[in-house]
């Protein structure tokens, strides 16, 4: 079962985050300067975290059965009912880390997902180092 943590209890799952933190939004999210929710498989130890910020969401830790029906539940009853796009229809966007997320995706998400490639933009320095 997953349980939604107070935005003060955020950083209990910062270890699991943390590789999706090339993104901005989640890390001042999980750091509490910016408005998210967080869910997790354990309060104490988390083991399995799903975080969401105005841009979306983020799947992180190991995937186990448990959490792959609690995640499922979670998402199809709970947060496509609340229309987050508010376009009427039962999308969201997800992030994952790791990349072991991927095959249970259509499971989890109740469809297939619809992939979309991941860029990063870097700024390189006159010197050679970006920044």
């Amino acid at each position: 079962m997953l349980t939604e943590l107070e935005p003060t209890a955020c950083r209990s799952a910062r270890a699991l985050l943390e590789p999706l933190f090339f993104r901005p939004d989640l890390a001042a999210a999980v750091e509490g300067t910016r408005p998210g929710r967080l869910w997790v498989d354990d309060p104490d130890t988390p083991g399995v975290a799903l975080l969401t910020v105005s841009q979306g969401y983020a799947l992180a830790g190991q995937p186990t059965d448990a959490a792959v029906r609690d995640l499922r539940r979670l998402i199809t009853e709970r947060i496509y009912a609340e229309d987050p796009l508010g376009l009427g229809r039962k999308a969201i966007r997800i992030g994952c880390h790791p990349d072991a997320w991927l095959p249970h995706l259509p499971e989890i998400l109740d469809r297939p997902p619809i992939p979309c490639v991941k860029r990063s933009y870097r700024r390189d320095l006159a010197d050679g180092t970006g920044a």
